[in-house]
C-alpha cells in the first residue's frame, strides 16, 4: 500500500514537471485519480485543486470527468474531496453541458445533489469530506436556479443538531447565510481566483520552492522546524541572491540532489524532506521555552524571549510595529523586540494573525525564507484555528540573527481552509524598519 501510495506520489510529481501544457497536465492528473483513487494521498489534494482552479480554460473538462468518477466510487477520500470541491466550485458548469474538450454529459441539478448528499451520508466520509460536501452545498445555493435553493437549504439544515460540532458549526454558519445575511450570500461564495503559485509539490500539498528559479540558495524554515533548500545553479542576480558565500555552521547542512531520476527529492529541487539533526547537547537557555529541543542556530544569545501566547507585545523601543501582510481579510502583523549590542544582532519578531471574514480560518501555517547570510529559529505557533471577525489571534514567534548586518529580506507564505476552500498565499518583505 504504501509503495503504490509513493508510486503515485512520484507520478504526480513528474506529470507537475514535465508538463508541455495546462490541458496536459490536468488529463494526466485526472488519469491517475480514475486508475489510482485510492493511492492518491490526503495532502495532496490541496495543489491538486490548485492545478484546476489555475486551468481555467478547463474547469468544464475537469468537473464533468470528477463528477463522473464520484459517481462510480464514493469511497476513496482524496478522490471525493476534490470531485466535490469542484463541483461546488464549477457545479453550473457541469450542468450547463458545454464542454468542447470531450463528449459533454447531460447532468441535472438535482443529480448533482443527489452526489453531494450520498457522499455525506456515505460511512467511508471522512469528516474532512463531510466539510467539504457541506460546503460545496452552500456554494451551489448562488450557481443553481432557485428551484433547488429549498433543497439545498433543507440538507444544510440537517446538520445543525450534528454529534461533529465541526459540521453543527458549518450548518449553522450557513444557514444564518441565507436568513439573516443573505445579502452577503452571493459575495461570500463567488467564485476562488486563479491562485498564483510558484512549482506545486503534489506529495506534499505544499508549493515545491519558495525562491524563484533564478535566485541563488536560501534558507528555509518552515512553522515547526528549519529546513535547508539546496543550492541551484548560480545565474544573474536577483532579489534574494544570497550575499557572501560562508554557510553559518549551525545551520542545518543541505541535502545534495541524488542522480537518480526517479527519486523524488530530485523532482523536487533537492528539497531535504528529512528530519533535521538532532543538536549534540542541548541549546543554551533562551527563556520563554525556546532554548529546549531546537537546533540553536542563533550561536550565543542572552536575551530572553517572550512567551508566544501574548497577542500583542510591545514593540521594542525605537522600532515600529509593521503590517507584513493584508489580503481578504487576513492580517499578519510583525512586532518586534531586540536587544541593543547582542553580538549576532538577533531581532525577535512576535508575529501576530487576525482575521476579520466572518468565517474562521482552520489549518492555518505561516512559513518564513531568508538568504543564508541570516539565520532562523522559528517557534510552533499557538494554534492554526484564527478566529472570524477579529475575535482572536494565532501567535507565533521568529528569531533571526545578522550577524554581518545585512537589510533584512524575508519571503512569507500562508496556507489556510476557509469555508472548506484551500488557500496559498505568498509575498515577499523588503521594507523592514531600518533599525531591525
Amino acid at each position: 500500500m504504501e509503495l503504490k501510495s509513493s508510486l503515485v506520489s512520484d507520478l504526480l510529481a513528474l506529470a507537475e514537471k514535465l508538463a508541455p501544457n495546462k490541458r496536459w497536465h490536468v488529463e494526466t492528473v485526472l488519469r491517475i485519480l480514475e486508475v489510482a483513487p485510492g493511492y492518491v494521498r490526503e495532502e495532496a489534494v490541496s495543489s491538486l485543486i490548485a492545478l484546476v482552479m489555475n486551468a481555467s480554460e478547463l474547469n468544464t473538462f475537469a468537473v464533468m470527468r470528477l463528477y463522473t468518477a464520484c459517481h462510480n466510487d464514493i469511497t476513496h477520500q482524496a478522490l471525493v474531496q476534490i470531485g466535490a470541491w469542484c463541483i461546488g466550485e464549477y457545479g453550473d458548469l457541469l450542468v450547463s453541458g458545454q464542454c468542447e474538450e470531450e463528449e459533454p454529459i447531460t447532468v441535472s441539478e438535482n443529480e448533482v445533489l443527489d452526489l453531494l448528499e450520498t457522499i455525506l451520508i456515505s460511512p467511508h466520509s471522512s469528516l474532512s469530506t463531510q466539510g467539504i460536501a457541506l460546503t460545496a452545498l452552500m456554494k451551489l445555493s448562488t450557481r443553481f436556479s432557485g428551484a433547488s435553493l429549498e433543497r439545498v437549504r433543507s440538507l444544510i439544515a440537517q446538520y445543525g443538531q450534528n454529534m461533529e460540532v465541526e459540521l453543527q458549526q458549518r450548518s449553522c454558519e450557513y444557514s444564518q447565510l441565507f436568513t439573516a445575511y443573505n445579502e452577503l450570500r452571493g459575495p461570500l461564495l463567488e467564485r476562488m481566483p486563479v491562485v498564483e503559485l510558484s512549482t506545486q509539490s503534489a506529495e506534499t500539498g505544499e508549493a515545491g520552492a519558495i525562491e524563484d528559479t533564478a535566485a541563488a540558495p536560501i534558507q528555509a524554515a518552515p512553522v515547526a522546524a528549519p529546513v535547508a533548500v539546496a543550492p541551484a545553479p548560480a545565474q544573474e542576480a536577483s532579489l534574494l541572491d544570497l550575499l557572501g558565500d560562508s554557510t553559518p555552521a549551525a545551520a542545518p547542512p543541505a541535502s545534495q540532489p541524488s542522480s537518480g531520476g526517479g527519486d523524488l527529492l530530485d523532482l523536487l529541487g533537492g528539497l531535504d524532506m528529512s528530519a533535521p539533526a538532532q543538536p549534540a547537547a542541548p541549546a543554551p537557555s533562551m527563556g520563554g521555552g525556546l532554548g529546549g529541543g531546537l537546533l540553536d542556530l542563533l550561536g550565543d544569545m542572552s536575551a530572553p524571549a517572550p512567551a508566544p501566547v501574548a497577542v500583542a507585545p510591545a514593540a521594542a523601543a525605537g522600532i515600529p510595529p509593521m503590517t507584513a501582510f493584508e489580503r481578504n481579510g487576513v492580517k499578519v502583523m510583525f512586532n518586534f523586540e531586540k536587544v541593543p549590542n547582542n553580538p549576532n544582532n538577533v531581532v525577535t519578531l512576535n508575529v501576530v494573525t487576525t482575521n476579520a471574514n466572518p468565517m474562521p480560518i482552520s489549518d492555518y501555517t505561516f512559513s518564513v525564507a531568508v538568504p543564508k547570510v541570516f539565520q532562523l529559529n522559528v517557534q510552533a505557533a499557538s494554534g492554526n484555528f484564527v478566529p472570524p471577525s477579529n475575535s482572536g489571534a494565532v501567535t507565533q514567534i521568529i528569531q533571526v540573527a545578522n550577524p554581518q548586518r545585512q537589510p533584512l529580506r524575508m519571503r512569507v507564505r500562508l496556507q489556510y481552509n476557509m469555508g472548506g476552500s484551500p488557500v496559498v498565499e505568498q509575498g515577499e518583505i523588503n521594507d523592514f524598519p531600518p533599525q531591525v
